[in-house]
């Protein structure tokens, strides 16, 4: 059981989303996924975009606009916003690089997804992507626009008395303002954070609650009417472990949140349970989570998709009993609000999942505009994306074809070992993709790779 101040947050985050569903919904019922038919509207590909100029040498104190030409209209149902809370932000950022400096990352290694005002937010390995769904242009914020890291691992769009996008990384947690484009940075040192080392997030935008999920230190609760922290964790008897890989709130009867750790699952109430595979979970390698419109939740596992609902019966679904089921670690899900699920594995295979029949209606692998990895998947205002952390960006599906969004980086990797100049001014930096020599004094000048296809 939890301690009197822990019960009293989680009740309280229950009470506030039951009022908010029962106010917009009949019944108090769950509110449905927005319909991702299986056949959507048309979003042209395009081709591969130019790759963004590399950070100018001035330093810059705000971050590039975003690729709108006009900020799109706020919700219609959003509450008029409250000053942002002191306690979390201690004023905008500025920052940038010292003159003659130059930042080179790579963004096509995609952890994560959001979605906002027409946008896809990518959260890289080389910083935040923003991509305009309409016509494919991009822009690439880093260390340079204000971000907190450029190894960004979850990002999310929440309202915290604004519209902001959250970009959390092991430095903290950067608040992009959609609205200002000021970028605040929120770490343990101006919060009440617990810990800096982010994993993910996930916020309930109804009531204000923003969940944090960390590598080590479990999970804390922010609510922003309050301006208060409070951290769920193992040793207090919350989680089965402090470690957090993914969160999922589930509305049903009684509201909890799902908490993986990649080594067990706890489903967190007043009362937590633990499952783990000893326990009769199937797999307990949980990389993603999702709720179905037939009120189950669903897991996807390195063994294939798990079927629940809390109680400790399992269903398992793998290509031991389904046709054409994706291979590999299932790392996205999408639910339908027609029963169906997209679900897509660490191979970049793509399935649209039918629970009811047990069976895949549509599969795609390897068609013109897929990665060939897959890391996050995510459905965005009429259409079917998914990331690939392993270099190749964000796959598109518009109902009719597949689009690849990638931008075509001069650094090939963002894993750099380590740097040298030679006696000619040359600079060399080595990779786990390969060598590169580069002509500092030439911007322009073409890298020259060094790899296992050109040199032996």
């Amino acid at each position: 059981m939890f301690s009197t101040r822990k019960s009293v947050v989680l009740l309280a985050v229950i009470a506030l989303l039951l009022s908010a569903l029962a106010c917009s919904l009949p019944g108090g019922e769950e509110e449905p996924t927005e319909a991702p038919p299986t056949a959507v509207a048309d979003v042209a590909p395009t081709d591969e975009p130019a790759p963004t100029e590399a950070p100018t040498e001035e330093p810059t104190a705000e971050p590039t606009a975003v690729p709108t030409e006009e900020p799109a209209p706020e919700p219609t149902d959003e509450p008029t916003p409250e000053p942002e809370p002191t306690a979390a932000t201690g004023g905008a950022v500025s920052s940038g690089l010292e003159p003659g400096w130059r930042l080179y990352t790579n963004g096509n290694y995609v952890n994560d997804l959001a979605y906002a005002d027409g946008d896809l937010w990518a959260a890289t390995g080389g910083g935040v992507v923003v991509w305009d769904l309409a016509d494919g242009a991009y822009v690439k914020l880093t260390t340079a626009d204000g971000l907190i890291d450029n190894e960004t691992a979850t990002i999310e769009y929440c309202e915290m008395g604004g519209r902001f996008i959250a970009v959390g990384s092991s430095n903290g947690i950067a608040m992009l303002n959609l609205d200002t484009l000021d970028i605040d940075h929120w770490t343990d040192a101006n919060t009440g954070m617990e810990d800096n080392d982010v994993e993910d997030i996930l916020c309930l935008n109804d009531v204000g609650i923003m969940f944090v999920g960390y590598s080590f230190s479990g999970v804390d609760a922010y609510s922003f009417d309050e301006d208060e922290w409070v951290n769920f964790n193992r040793a207090d008897g919350d989680l089965e472990s402090d470690f957090v890989d993914e969160m999922l709130f589930v509305n049903g009867d009684s509201p909890t949140l799902w908490v993986s750790s990649g080594i067990g699952l706890t489903i967190l109430s007043d009362d937590p349970i633990f499952y783990d595979e000893d326990s009769g979970l199937p797999d307990d390698s949980i990389n993603a989570m999702a709720t179905g419109a037939d009120g189950f939740v669903y897991l996807g596992t390195f063994d294939g998709l798990i079927q629940g609902d809390g109680s400790g019966a399992w269903t398992l679904f793998n290509d031991d009993n389904v046709a054409e089921f994706p291979f590999g670690s299932i790392q996205g899900i999408v639910a339908n609000e027609d029963g169906t699920l997209w679900i897509g594995s660490t191979f970049g295979e793509v399935c649209l999942f039918d629970p009811t029949t047990s069976a895949c209606v549509e599969f795609y692998e390897r068609e013109p505009g897929m990665a060939d990895g897959l890391s996050t998947m995510i459905w965005a205002d009429g259409v079917l994306a998914y990331g690939d952390d392993f270099g190749e960006g964000v796959s598109v599906y518009n109902g009719d074809r597949w689009a690849s969004f990638y931008i075509d980086e001069q650094l090939g990797s963002n894993d750099v070992r380590d740097v040298a100049e030679d006696i000619d001014g040359f600079i060399w930096v080595a990779t786990d993709s390969g060598v590169y020599r580069i002509d500092p004094a030439d911007e322009s000048a073409e890298w020259v790779l060094l790899d296992t296809d050109n040199s032996g």
